[in-house]
């Protein structure tokens, strides 16, 4: 099936919801793409909203978030959410925290020529310990 008209677009993704919640099943991805009749892979074509394509990817991007949606559901009520952690992390969702080594942990007090002077003192002492036996 060639995707082209957003209205029997979105009619087939809330046929398929529906179908779902008649059904009491979990709504997926892979559903989602059988009811449209496409692979995931097109689905993924029709998403970006490249080309041919740009009339109907918000359609499929809705349709994609509302899958999303499902997932974190059932991730939330699960004894057991590991399947809807795997799945939301290969839709995207970050599995990590990035953490800046670099920052600064406090804002200095002093001005870069005051800290200057400081690291000079403190080499001057470390010196002077050195040259005198550890003793001020």
């Amino acid at each position: 099936m060639k995707l082209q008209n957003p209205k029997k677009v979105q009619e087939a993704i809330d046929g398929y919801f529906l179908k779902c919640e008649t059904d009491n099943t979990p709504a997926t991805l892979s559903g989602m793409c059988i009811a449209l009749g496409i692979t995931r892979e097109t689905f993924g074509q029709y998403s970006k909203g490249e080309g041919e394509h740009s009339k109907i990817s918000d359609t499929i991007k809705r349709a994609h978030q509302r899958i999303e949606e499902a997932y974190e559901r059932r991730g939330m009520t699960a004894q057991n959410p590991a399947f809807s952690i795997f799945v939301l992390k290969v839709m995207g969702w970050p599995d990590k925290q990035d953490i800046d080594i670099n920052a600064k942990l406090r804002p200095s007090a002093y001005s870069e020529e005051e800290e200057a002077e400081l690291r000079e003192i403190a080499r001057l002492r470390a010196a002077k310990a050195i040259t005198t036996g550890g003793g001020e």
